[in-house]
């Protein structure tokens, strides 16, 4: 992809040096784990690659899939990340302290999507089994085969996070993964299987006038009786509207997932009256906080929260969870970038511009401009944790395509089965 962008060129850059024979890197820094293949880091890499048709960066993403789908584990689960030691033997981890469903459902979506593009008929008889014992493996982890995904604390791209239960992240992709391997495999199951899942996420996982029986009924018509979890009074604005985070025994969690919302969008699961009232919530979320760098997860969990001896314990190197950080508030471009894509298939161009403008000016800040640090802190905007991810280079991409590519979103989405 040629262009004029500095940033763009930096980005370019930064995901090129992570791309080896074995598959793309999460970064080329050698930093804690870093320096492995990711399958979600791959994927969504991958993905951006596919959408500026950058050579370099697919057949990277091939090897990652090739790479991975050779280290499936035994119960049909796509390992969280492939690593090779100084003698050149794979290291294989499906997680730390707990699997990561979503390691799995990304490497499915990763698959479908790059034989459907490239019309790689190679990979489309290679990975058929594979999907099959990958999808076999996410039924199991429904539990009680009641159609939703129980995902453990620590259980997917938010591992240090305090999330658990039937996460909507992981119920839209693993939608996204039965639509996606439909078009290519043509399983009637796996289409059937995407029907049901797209009513249960509707009827709930946000408020809705729609009539059917709720998963937890007691939970859902408590919730509705409950205040948000943010109190917006001093912006003089409505609160809005957007998907819930989470469904547990014990109830809703209802905080702001950025990922599941923008998922939700791209998937387009709403009504357009639905749509519009997560659009109308960024716009609130922006003008409360006073930036459009918007957090990953809120409500933000302080020393006072009384989930914070669960923030404070879940983490393997080092605590990097301080308030406005990491996943407690940190902003995270990856998914600045789907939301900003997702907003411009839906429609809002204003908004989606907003987190393009807001990401590029954020990128130029930097200590060292373009350097693509892990997240940026909203409330001092300074960037932090591991430079040089694949992650925020890709959020960029995301974002750059959303705006520059408005005409051609829908038609190429497509191909994406978004």
């Amino acid at each position: 992809m040629k262009t004029d962008k500095i940033w763009l060129q930096e980005a370019l850059r930064v995901i090129h040096k992570a791309c080896t024979p074995h598959g793309i890197l999460a970064s080329a820094q050698n930093v804690d784990n870093y320096q492995r293949v990711f399958s979600r880091d791959a994927v969504m890499t991958g993905l951006a690659g596919l959408l500026v048709g950058d050579d370099r960066i697919i057949a990277a993403f091939r090897a990652s899939l090739i790479n991975l789908a050779k280290a499936q584990g035994g119960a049909g689960q796509i390992p969280s990340n492939i690593g090779m030691n100084d003698s050149g033997e794979r290291i294989v981890s499906y997680g730390g302290l707990a699997g990561r469903v979503d390691a799995t459902t990304w490497w499915i979506i990763g698959a479908s999507i790059l034989v459907n593009v490239r019309n790689d008929a190679e990979l489309k008889s290679l990975f058929e089994p594979v999907a099959e014992r990958a999808f076999a493996a996410l039924r199991t982890w429904e539990f009680n085969e009641r159609g939703l995904l129980y995902i453990p604390l620590s259980g997917n791209w938010a591992d240090e996070y305090i999330v658990q239960g039937c996460t909507l992240y992981d119920q839209l992709l693993r939608l996204w993964a039965l639509r996606a391997a439909y078009t290519i495999w043509r399983q009637e199951e796996w289409q059937q299987g995407a029907a049901r899942l797209t009513e249960l996420i509707r009827l709930n996982y946000r408020k809705t006038s729609l009539l059917g029986e709720r998963y937890h009924p007691t939970a859902y018509k408590r919730m509705l009786e409950q205040p948000s979890p943010f109190n917006f009074s001093s912006s003089g604005t409505e609160q809005g509207e957007y998907w819930w985070c989470s469904l547990s025994p014990n109830g809703y969690d209802t905080r702001w997932d950025m990922a599941a919302n923008a998922l939700a969008l791209l998937l387009g699961i709403g009504t357009n009256e639905e749509n519009t009232a997560t659009n109308n919530f960024l716009h609130v979320l922006a003008k409360a906080q006073g930036s459009w760098l918007l957090p990953v997860f809120a409500p933000v969990i302080t020393p006072e929260s009384p989930d914070w001896h669960l923030l404070q314990g879940n983490c393997t190197y080092r605590f990097k969870n301080e308030p406005h950080h990491f996943h407690n508030g940190g902003c995270w471009f990856i998914f600045m970038g789907w939301m900003s894509l997702a907003l411009a298939k839906q429609g809002f161009r204003e908004t989606s511009q907003m987190l393009y403008s807001t990401m590029t000016a954020a990128l130029s800040e930097e200590s060292t401009p373009y350097t693509f640090f892990e997240y940026v802190n909203p409330q001092t905007r300074i960037a932090a944790g591991t430079p040089q991810l694949c992650f925020t280079a890709s959020g960029m991409i995301l974002a750059e395509y959303a705006i520059g590519k408005q005409e051609e979103i829908n038609s190429t989405l497509s191909t994406f089965a978004l």
